[in-house]
Order: structure tokens, then sequence, then C-alpha cells
């Protein structure tokens, strides 16, 4: 009798670590849950800083681009002007000031 009672203590210690133990997965499911919606929050906002901090970037590099393109129209004319390619009597300075100014114009209506 005293071993049936004993394994009957046993089994409902057994059975509360269970219970314990199915409380504990739960809770930890939770918050795994929760972390990984914090994580794909905080995910999805860096990506948007990142795309956003992209987008100006590119920006920029139309500028260059477009100064790049200048600078070799602007040489070319010049040294074509030199070899005798051209017989432009236009200033340079003065084209590089109007370029200068169209530029501007153009980039303040593309924001």
């Amino acid at each position: 009798m005293e071993d049936q009672d004993r394994y009957e203590r046993i089994e409902k210690r057994i059975e509360a670590f269970e219970k314990r133990i199915e409380d504990l997965a739960e809770k930890l499911g939770q918050r795994v849950e929760e972390k990984i919606g914090e994580n794909l929050d905080n995910a999805e906002v860096t990506f948007k800083r990142k795309f956003e901090l992209n987008d100006s970037c590119n920006r920029g590099n139309s500028g260059r681009i477009f100064w790049g393109l200048a600078f070799v129209a602007a040489g070319t004319i010049w040294l074509g002007n030199q070899v005798g390619w051209f017989d432009i009597d236009v200033p340079l300075g003065a084209a590089a000031i109007i370029l200068i100014g169209l530029y501007m114009i153009v980039s303040s209506r593309r924001r």
C-alpha cells in the first residue's frame, strides 16, 4: 500500500510538472511571437530608411551625371575650338554660367 501511495504522489508531481512545462511553453511561444513581430516592425522601418536614403543618393547621382556630361561637352567644345574643329566665338565662362542656371532650374522643378 505504501508503494501505491508513493507511486500516486510521484504521478501527481509529474502531472504538475507537465502542466508547468506546458504553461512555460505557451508563454515562451507568446514571447517569441512578440519578438518576431517587433523585429519585423524594426526591419520594415530600417528597410524604409535605407530605401529613402538610397533614393536620395540616386538623386545626387543624377547631378553628378549632369555635371560630368556638362564638363565633357564644355571641354570638347573648347578643345575643338582650339584645334580648329569648330569656329565658335562664345566665351566658355558665359556658357558655363548658362549651364549652371539651367541645371538649377531643372533640378528645382524635379523636387
